[in-house]
């Protein structure tokens, strides 16, 4: 008699332990299901010191819709790891969310316009499914956060009407399953959707039902999908990162090989480079040259244009190719076309390879041609 008492504690105990760990994983998959995060906010023409203040605002926002959203130190590995670029596409923003397994992810993103005025983008997107909302609106520059707070209403659905209400944990009982008679109920996949009850006041959730365009606001119609009353998406048009240093100084040396005569005439000195978009700007360079044909030491300067040739859509390695005019004192005028590779080194430091660089330099004693080679170091300025 004890054994068999002894067992019936030990079935309880087992299926209470049971229950709680039901509970426990209905929970933590009820919370996931409102988790959100908020990518950084991209800017075109916009402060750097401005897009955090928005990234945060956003945050605020999609918290006040139900989200449960990830703080910024919790955010900056999962975009790393995700490598989310600066204007994420939908793909993209669905990719973070599963690195941070959120259900939703959202981005702002502020375009400077003419006047004063900024064009304000909010965007979300489920993990899965088709669910992926924007809304637009042009401001003046003193009234972006309100009209974030405005877009995010239109742009991002409540949690709960995404995630619904959470199912009940199973309860686990003792004892064989017990098995209903006659045969399996199976719900057809095509046919009408099938509406599921919602939380009052807001618009029910429909299940096999395919993505349909959404209204630009407004009451939701009775029976309409998950997210009915938001902006649907529309293509983004492609934006280029944002400038974020224009002027760039440092160190360069050059070595000058004869093709003409034989002769070696090497250069150390400083560049400068002013970007005026992140494909073309200008340079100068200040060099104190060695000729080794006529030993001495001088001067030599140039400057001219640089366009870049981008290798990559999120960093800075390009192609730069230069073409420059100069004059060395003392010595004559001076003709170059520079080509080579940009590697970045950090946010505010580029190396800078010149692979192929002929020059013709106009000397009194006759032209001379070199295949110059060199290496750059150049460092943000302003």
């Amino acid at each position: 008699m004890r054994r068999f008492a002894g067992l019936s504690v030990s079935v309880f105990v087992s299926s209470v332990f049971v229950s709680f760990v039901s509970m426990m994983g209905a929970a933590g998959g009820a919370w996931a299901q409102t988790k959100a995060v908020v990518a950084p906010a991209g800017g075109n023409g916009m402060e750097e010191a401005l897009l955090p203040v928005v990234t945060g605002a956003l945050r605020e926002s999609v918290a006040g819709r139900g989200w449960t959203v990830l703080g910024a130190e919790e955010t900056e590995p999962v975009v790393l790891v995700a490598g989310t670029p600066p204007v994420p596409s939908t793909d993209e923003m669905r990719r973070l969310a599963g690195t941070a397994s959120a259900r939703l992810a959202a981005h702002v993103h502020l375009t400077k316009a003419k006047g004063g005025r900024v064009v304000v983008r909010v965007r979300s997107a489920t993990r899965e499914g088709p669910g992926a909302w924007e809304a637009v609106e042009e401001v003046p520059a003193g009234d972006v956060i309100p009209a974030l707070r405005r877009l995010t209403e239109r742009a991002v659905p409540p949690a709960a009407v995404v995630a619904g209400p959470p199912a009940p944990p199973p309860i686990v009982s003792p004892g064989p399953p017990v098995v209903s008679p006659g045969p399996p109920v199976v719900s057809p996949t095509p046919g009408p959707p099938v509406v599921s009850p919602a939380p009052d006041g807001l618009p029910p959730i429909m299940e096999n039902s395919a993505a349909q365009p959404q209204p630009p606001g407004g009451a939701a119609p009775a029976g309409a999908p998950v997210g009915a009353g938001l902006e649907a998406e529309v293509p983004l048009p492609p934006v280029a990162r944002p400038l974020r240093y224009h002027l760039w100084v440092g160190p360069m040396t050059e070595g000058a090989i004869g093709t003409n005569r034989d002769y070696y005439n090497h250069l150390a000195g400083a560049r400068a480079t002013y970007l005026l978009a992140r494909q073309f700007g200008f340079n100068l360079a200040a060099t104190y040259a060695y000729y080794s044909d006529d030993p001495g030491f001088a001067t030599a300067f140039w400057g001219g244009v640089e366009a870049r040739i981008g290798l990559s859509s999120t960093k800075r390695t390009s192609i730069p190719v230069r073409f420059g005019l100069g004059f060395a004192p003392l010595n004559g005028a001076i003709v170059k076309v520079e080509g080579g590779l940009l590697f970045p080194l950090s946010p505010k430091t580029d190396l800078v390879l010149t692979l192929l660089s002929p020059t013709i330099w106009f000397l009194e004693g006759g032209n001379a041609v070199s295949m110059n080679v060199g290496l750059d170091l150049s460092f943000a300025a302003l």
